[in-house]
């Protein structure tokens, strides 16, 4: 038994089915237009997560974080605070805006003692990678000081006169103490 396909067959449409396909384009066109138009009339709202036409993260940002440092200059402390009644006199509303901080604040926050224990953790809770870009010159690789990692000698003889006692100048407390 052979099957044997048929020769080409041209249909041609009935009159009958004219208007529906006619019907179908003009309902496609009809469709994609007040798709366009309703993309047009939302659009403004899609610019945040949070559907709110003109709403800035930015400014929002910014201005927690003024309040905030605003606190500390105030209090010099760190805790819970409400920035329910917090005003801060500054225009929030451009695409980019800054964080008002006073240029010693970084210094003083540089500067402050920390803890042992509180720098102990900070460092576990960080990555490896995060922990070796820390910029600090390392005098020894371990502990016992047997391998020496100072620039030049003379680095390495200040090393031993004042920093045997640092553990930041080890590289073994970085690779110890780091998640990865």
């Amino acid at each position: 038994m052979q099957i044997q396909p048929s020769g080409p067959s041209l249909h041609k449409l009935s009159r009958a089915r004219s208007p529906w396909t006619l019907f179908g384009i003009l309902y496609l066109v009809f469709t994609t237009l007040c798709s366009w138009w309703y993309l047009g009339l939302i659009f403004p709202h899609l610019e945040n997560d949070f559907w709110w036409r003109g709403y800035n993260t930015t400014g929002t940002q910014t201005f927690i974080s003024d309040v905030f440092n605003a606190k500390l200059i105030v209090n010099c402390q760190s805790g819970p605070f409400s920035i329910i009644g917090a005003s801060y006199e500054k225009k929030y509303s451009s695409a980019t805006t800054f964080i008002d901080m006073r240029r010693t604040a970084a210094r003083r926050l540089l500067l402050q003692p920390l803890p042992p224990r509180q720098a102990i953790e900070i460092m576990r809770a960080n990555s490896f990678q995060i922990n070796i870009a820390t910029n600090t010159p390392y005098c020894w690789v371990d502990l016992e000081r047997q391998w020496e990692l100072a620039h030049t000698a003379k680095r390495q003889a200040r090393c031993r006169i004042h920093d045997a006692q640092n553990a930041a100048v080890y590289l073994e407390t970085i690779l110890r103490n780091s998640l990865d």
